[in-house]
Formats: C-alpha cells, sequence, structure tokens
C-alpha cells in the first residue's frame, strides 16, 4: 500500500494526485450512501416519492420544477450527473482540508517543541496547550521529558 507521500519532492508534502484520487474515492462511496440514505429514509420511511424519483430529484432541486418536467426522461440522468458531481467535489474538498489541517497540527506540534513552551505559557496559537507529554530536547540539568504539574 502506498503512502500520499510517496511520490513528493519532500516528506512532509503530500502528493497531490494521490489526495484527488483519495477525494475522488471518498466522494464516490458518500454519494452512493447518500443515495442508500435517501432510499431508507425519503422512499422506505417518509414515503415522500418513488425510489425511481431520487436521481431526478436533484434536476428538480437545482434547476427547479418546470425544468425537471421539460426535460422528462432525460432528468434522470441530468439529476444522476449532478448528485455525483457535487459528491466528488465534496469528497475532493474534504481530502485537501484534512491534508491542510493535519499539516497546520503537525506544525503546531513542532512549534511547541521546539519553542520549548511549557504547559503554563501563552502560544500565539489560541488552541494550543502543550501538556507535559510533548518531549523536549535535552538541556543541562533538564530531563528530555518535562514533569507535570
Amino acid at each position: 500500500m502506498s503512502s500520499i507521500y510517496a511520490a513528493s519532492s519532500t516528506p512532509a508534502t503530500p502528493d497531490r494526485a494521490l489526495t484527488v484520487r483519495a477525494g475522488l474515492i471518498g466522494g464516490l462511496a458518500g454519494g452512493i450512501i447518500i443515495w442508500i440514505y435517501e432510499a431508507l429514509v425519503w422512499v422506505g420511511v417518509q414515503h415522500l416519492m418513488p425510489l425511481a424519483g431520487i436521481p431526478r430529484n436533484a434536476t428538480g432541486l437545482v434547476f427547479g420544477k418546470q425544468v425537471q418536467e421539460q426535460l422528462g426522461t432525460a432528468a434522470y440522468f441530468v439529476g444522476t450527473g449532478i448528485h455525483f458531481l457535487f459528491a466528488l467535489a465534496w469528497g475532493v474538498l474534504f481530502a485537501v482540508a484534512f491534508l491542510l489541517h493535519r499539516a497546520a497540527r503537525v506544525d503546531r506540534q513542532t512549534a511547541a517543541c521546539c519553542n520549548r513552551l511549557t504547559p503554563t505559557s501563552r502560544s500565539p496559537l489560541p488552541s494550543l496547550r502543550v501538556s507535559g507529554d510533548v518531549p523536549m530536547p535535552a538541556e543541562s540539568g533538564r530531563s528530555s521529558v518535562p514533569r507535570r504539574q
């Protein structure tokens, strides 16, 4: 199994192609899961529409009921395209956001270690609270792992 960092020029830079691929796979899975949910809840439990109306419903939501009626059978194909286009776009967006969030988290941890922040000191990042578990470089007279207070 390959890592998202495998084809990168530096170890800390994720490969964009693998990030987009992961987002597309997640978006496709999300689109299928959403349709299963709609089939179970909208059709099965709430009886809001027939099962065949799920793909067509996306066309009506985006373009309106009149366009949905004018398209006829094509509304099913347009609705399927709309549904999966949005699902794939959201999948890629979440994959990129996850990596950005992960990179920011690593940067905060690195800053905590390198700046030798103590559990009581204030950080420029308000969300950063360094506990006694963060290993610090050994200095004269200090242990490599600070004690908890």
